[in-house]
């Protein structure tokens, strides 16, 4: 079967990377062959938050000034030779690993990959399902497909990244009225089961990320292949919003363990002459790092997905903001909720020595891992006469 997949564009998230490939790495050993659409990060699809973010910038701009009495020079966004040096490893990823279209530069494009011939569209992993990731929404529930494609529509995984509802009343109706032409609907997390039912009148199964889906000896055979040295970091940093208290708990974790810290984080809100200083590392190097680490601090759902998937003992910091229902739902399947902190003042001693059951949390994983396999196959075979769960109204 020829599959055609839709998640969010292939930039410099290390998850969103590792999940598409992931996701197409698994269809491939089923025997299928699979691309994904190349949807591109530009300006058009950054919807308010590009608008937020330039706002913060002249903010921090005109404090700056006021401070310092002069003028001083702050970037608003990255220019496109900023974006081609930042982006040159996880490009390079992206080009060796992952199988894509042609670059489709504009939503008036989809229908052009009709001339892919695709026997099926799965939409997912990641947040595609909300709306401030995913300014054009309604692609992702394949509006630029006609009623009469003979084609499968399956999601999977697909992520609201929050608990509440956060369409719009008409992106209700014209996304709900798309879902309900999915052969077969899963989510990743637990809530996003009843905002299926509840906002679309559709049924929808949760299954695990696509990361989950491959073994840990894929991941290391990805780092060997780019024979990359051992790294020395004793407790590996991952945290996409450095604040005070995720600082403290860094700070705390460090001595509290008596290990050095490795931090991973970029800011791409820079002058000029760091560019260089702002380049991503490889996704290897980033894996790398999980692999070696003896302990892991994360604010990110793939960092926590990671941490588990190499059996290291971890510390889950949960954000509202980026939706803390995304971290919630994986620890609870695995039975790990404890990790989970949202402040410095739930870390302890107690928490930082208690072990982790891994024999446990793995034999979850591989029957986990064998239900989400399960409804892949199942989606993408359903005949019409077998109804599908998404059908339901």
């Amino acid at each position: 079967m020829k599959i055609g997949i839709l998640t969010q564009p292939l930039h410099n998230n290390y998850g969103g990377l590792l999940q598409a490939y992931a996701l197409q790495t698994i269809l491939k050993k089923m025997g299928h062959q699979v691309i994904t659409v190349d949807l591109p990060m530009n300006d058009s699809r950054k919807g308010y938050l590009f608008y937020l973010r330039t706002i913060g910038a002249v903010i921090k701009r005109s404090i700056l000034r006021y401070i310092f009495r002069k003028n001083i020079a702050v970037n608003i966004w990255p220019t496109e030779r900023n974006k081609r040096i930042f982006s040159q490893h996880t490009r390079r990823f992206v080009d060796e690993n992952i199988q894509t279209t042609s670059e489709i530069e504009c939503a008036s494009q989809l229908p052009s990959l009709k001339k892919c011939s695709f026997d099926a569209y799965i939409v997912g992993s990641d947040q595609v399902w909300r709306p401030i990731y995913s300014p054009g929404l309604s692609h992702f529930f394949l509006d630029f497909l006609d009623d009469n494609d003979q084609v499968k529509r399956v999601s999977y995984a697909a992520s609201f990244g929050v608990e509440q509802w956060e369409f719009t009343t008409e992106q209700t109706e014209v996304c709900g009225g798309l879902a309900r032409k999915f052969d077969a609907i899963s989510v990743r997390e637990d809530t996003a089961v009843d905002l299926c039912e509840k906002y679309f009148s559709v049924k929808a199964k949760q299954v695990l990320d696509p990361t989950f889906l491959l073994n840990k000896e894929d991941y290391v055979a990805l780092v060997e292949k780019d024979d990359l040295p051992e790294s020395k970091e004793s407790v590996i940093s991952y945290v996409m919003d450095l604040t005070q208290d995720k600082r403290k708990i860094i700070d705390q974790v460090s001595a509290s363990l008596d290990l050095e810290v490795f931090m991973v984080n970029k800011s791409l809100n820079i002058s000029g002459k760091e560019s260089n200083d702002c380049i991503f590392p490889p996704v290897t190097q980033w894996l790398r790092g999980f692999m070696d680490a003896e302990f892991v601090i994360t604010d990110s759902f793939h960092g926590t997905v990671f941490a588990i998937i190499f059996n290291k003992p971890f510390l889950a910091i949960g954000n509202d903001n980026r939706g803390l229902t995304r971290f919630t739902s994986v620890l609870k399947l695995f039975n790990l909720e404890s990790r989970l902190i949202t402040s410095s003042q739930m870390l302890s001693e107690e928490l930082l020595k208690q072990p982790i059951n891994w024999k446990r949390v793995n034999a979850t994983l591989s029957s986990k891992k064998a239900e989400s396999i399960s409804f892949l196959e199942e989606g993408l075979y359903r005949t019409p006469s077998a109804p599908s769960e998404a059908g339901n109204k």
